[in-house]
């Protein structure tokens, strides 16, 4: 087992499970608890970490990992393009391309849809440590907890000692329904903060966001669902256990970004002691460098934070759980993205050979696109071996990590919840 793998505190336990089994997030036309309209404090929907970057101090028991490497990215300089590699610990694997260069001191550079890894080619640690990019939707998916111990295991199984696991960058996060009352441009007047920088942000004269800081730490307050319409992230309102959003309401997304620096200023040494006091981190971000404050034009004394930044201050839970349909949300709205894709390029080519005077209420079967598809092929000689190397070549962009997630498995099974079943191993962990 990992040294990190330390349990949560027994407070931070229940209030994980008071919201996943609902009874933290459940919102319905705007109701709150025992069915009242959310008022001016406003209502947690989800609390955790939106991105996380790992620094490692390593030191290899044998160079087995870094010959397949080497080999994985000569490969990829002599075809000019990233190669996929895969590794494995038990029952777990991940595919991941390696890139055909190095960069900023990193001989290797690992990449997937989950992960981005810098490893430095040392069997020692060194000054420089190696690091690991947890990107959204993993941590999302499969939980903060989970993401880290799981792709720290796989490395573990390729020979790695993880001599300390810190972190370099944590986004710690809550999303937080309001009435549209609050989310005004006299918002940022509420703020009292140590830094100097503040910037807001519109789009057609309507506020989406706020910025505050430019070093060590900075938080961002925006439109949560303006911003998934451009990123897609339509599976965050299965976090949040709502459909939409209700009328007169904005869901606002409190996000910090918090780097190495302020980690040490707060004694938080690895990556484990951040995730186990997750509470000492959101005090200091939330009641020490800035707050939301009533009549910030009296003495500080006389102050008092805003109902809704109260509840920012009082309700985040740490580290999420895993959710199981953030996967199958993703895949879906991947398969709707290519097949838009598809389509709106082979209508491009039969527009390319269409007569020029096109007549509307007319019809194209559809196998006479699907022809189109085998005419392309033929035009760029994608013979069959080009196409498997091409299709092997995207595995580790559209694979998504599992892990075995026993805790969260069990929680499905007991409440009648799909769960997937795997053995019961762990493989190469130290």
């Amino acid at each position: 087992m990992l040294d990190a793998a330390l349990p949560l505190c027994d407070e931070v336990n229940a209030q994980l499970h008071a919201w996943e089994c609902g009874s933290m997030a459940k919102i319905v036309s705007g109701a709150g608890e025992n069915g009242k309209k959310v008022g001016k404090e406003g209502k947690v929907l989800a609390s955790g970490f939106d991105s996380l970057n790992l620094s490692l101090m390593i030191s290899w028991k044998h160079d087995g990992f870094f010959q397949l490497l080497k080999k994985l990215k000569a490969d990829a300089m002599a075809q000019g393009a990233a190669m996929p590699g895969k590794i494995e610990a038990g029952a777990d694997s991940w595919i991941f391309n390696v890139e055909p260069y190095g960069a900023g001191g990193y001989a290797y550079l690992l990449d997937s849809h989950g992960f981005y890894i810098k490893l430095i080619e040392k069997m020692s640690p060194t000054q420089r440590p190696s690091i690991i990019e947890i990107r959204s939707v993993t941590l999302w998916q499969m939980g903060v907890i989970e993401a880290v111990d799981w792709i720290l295991s796989l490395l573990q199984a390729q020979g790695a000692d993880m001599v300390k696991v810190m972190s370099c960058r944590g986004d710690p996060c809550m999303d937080i329904l309001l009435p549209d009352t609050i989310w005004k441009e006299d918002l940022l007047k509420h703020a009292v903060k140590r830094a100097r920088h503040s910037g807001m942000f519109h789009d057609n004269g309507i506020l989406t966001g706020i910025s505050i800081g430019k070093g060590n730490i900075q938080v961002r307050l925006y439109d949560k669902p303006l911003e998934i319409l451009n990123s897609k992230k339509t599976w965050m309102y299965d976090i949040w256990g709502i459909k939409e959003v209700p009328p007169g309401y904005r869901v606002i997304r409190v996000e910090f970004q918090i780097r190495r620096e302020v980690f040490v200023e707060l004694g938080i040494d690895t990556v484990w002691h951040m995730l186990n006091h997750p509470r000492k981190l959101w005090a200091y971000c939330t009641e020490n460098w800035i707050k939301f404050q009533n009549h910030t034009e009296l003495h500080h004394t006389q102050q008092k934070p805003m109902p809704w930044w109260k509840t920012v201050q009082n309700n985040f839970l740490g580290g999420q759980r895993e959710c199981p349909l953030v996967r199958a949300k993703t895949v879906a709205a991947t398969k709707v993205q290519i097949a838009q894709q598809l389509f709106g390029q082979i209508n491009s080519l039969l527009a390319l050979e269409a007569d020029s005077n096109i007549q509307p209420g007319g019809e194209i079967q559809i196998e006479e696109p699907l022809s189109k598809v085998i005419e392309s092929a033929q035009l760029i000689k994608m013979t069959p071996g080009k196409t498997h190397e091409r299709v092997r070549r995207k595995k580790a962009k559209y694979t998504k990590a599992t892990g075995k997630f026993k805790e969260a498995q069990e929680h499905r099974k007991q409440n009648g919840l799909p769960y997937i079943q795997r053995p019961d191993e762990k493989g190469g962990a130290a």
